[in-house]
């Protein structure tokens, strides 16, 4: 400040610039995941509105705090929004991750199964697999109705799971069983000279039992078709379980092709019906006695059946080859056709120098 004299004197105005005023921006939109592994990165990009008075701030990652929950996780991750003079503002972006998938079955299997009693199949190893890799708690469990339903009953397989979130899911297999006889034929020809053939290399299952003819020679647990006469015979393996049986009919016939060949003295010349079956298809429908070759031979066939308990059901002279199951004269109680099941034949050649013919029969109904 100078007067006209030039006396001057200097006086001095502080201006104090101060930013004291902190940035703005808004929290970031929250996120929802299922699983933690799928939960990103930080990433400040998110942070889309920051702003301040007197400068450009930047923004920076804090950090993240979780609450510590197992399934229904909330993370808090915060963001630091800063400007030059080191106003700060914190911003805070929800996390919510919170798995409510169930696992899913990742095997192939058969919901549903229909079986004879005997064919009940193994229980399937299934693999479940879990949407965020955890660990997946399986219960298995087995009910079945037999008691109520001994004929035809279910068996019901359960998997019941569960991840570590509680989510589950529960998977079924129906086994619906069937109680039905099964009975199988084979027909067997072995020669005089053959060597033995062990009756368990015939079958598959040694639990059953054998029905095998008098007359028919076992030793150690083989045919011996050396030992056994000539013939037609029926040996029968039955297995039982339960109100289930199976049953393997084997027709084995012995002869002495290997040795001479056949003529009308050879009971091989003689087929006999394996099993009668009346329904009148044209398949079985007579219990048949055949001579395939008969030359000179003058014969007659007398035929005589027996039940399992050896009484006579049905006896002929001179048989044609007529009887299909029936019961003459009522002999099994008032029925007058024979219940199914298998029967003992004596079939006489009469005029020949030939033994009684025996062997089984299977009657059936189809």
């Amino acid at each position: 400040v100078t007067d006209t004299c030039d006396n001057s004197m200097v006086v001095t105005q502080l201006i104090t610039i101060n930013d004291t005023i902190a940035p703005t921006a808004s929290d970031p939109d929250s996120m929802e995941f299922s699983c933690i592994e799928e939960v990103p990165m930080p990433d400040i990009s998110v942070v889309t509105d920051a702003s301040d008075n007197c400068s450009t701030p930047t923004v920076t990652f804090e950090g993240d705090v979780s609450d510590g929950n197992t399934c229904g996780e909330t993370i808090e991750r915060t963001y630091l929004v800063t400007d030059a003079c080191g106003n700060f503002l914190e911003v805070v972006q929800l996390i919510f991750v919170n798995d409510e998938i169930a696992p899913v079955l990742i095997s192939d299997y058969e919901p549903i199964v229909d079986v004879l009693c005997g064919d009940i199949p193994s229980v399937p190893e299934l693999i479940f697999e879990d949407n965020c890799g955890g660990k997946v708690n399986v219960n298995y469990s087995e009910t079945s109705d037999q008691s109520a339903n001994p004929d035809n009953y279910t068996i019901i397989r359960t998997w019941e799971v569960e991840d570590l979130c509680g989510n589950g899911l529960v998977t079924t297999q129906l086994i619906n069983v069937s109680n039905e006889d099964e009975i199988e034929f084979s027909n067997l020809s072995y020669c005089i000279e053959d060597t033995g053939i062990l009756l368990d290399s015939l079958i598959s299952n040694t639990n059953g039992t054998w029905t095998i003819p008098e007359e028919f020679i076992i030793e150690n647990g083989a045919i011996q078709p050396s030992q056994t006469p000539l013939g037609e015979y029926s040996l029968v393996y039955e297995i039982i379980s339960g109100a289930c049986s199976f049953t393997q009919i084997f027709n084995v016939s012995i002869n002495d092709d290997c040795i001479i060949p056949p003529d009308c003295s050879s009971k091989e010349n003689v087929k006999i019906s394996k099993a009668v079956t009346p329904n009148f298809d044209g398949n079985n429908d007579f219990f048949e006695v055949n001579l395939i070759y008969q030359g000179d031979c003058d014969f007659s066939i007398d035929v005589q059946i027996f039940n399992r308990w050896g009484n006579l059901v049905y006896e002929a002279q001179n048989y044609e080859n007529n009887w299909s199951g029936e019961s003459p004269n009522a002999s099994f109680g008032n029925a007058n056709r024979l219940p199914s099941g298998t029967y003992y034949y004596i079939v006489s050649l009469n005029n020949s120098d030939l033994s009684p013919i025996q062997g089984y029969i299977y009657l059936g109904s189809e």
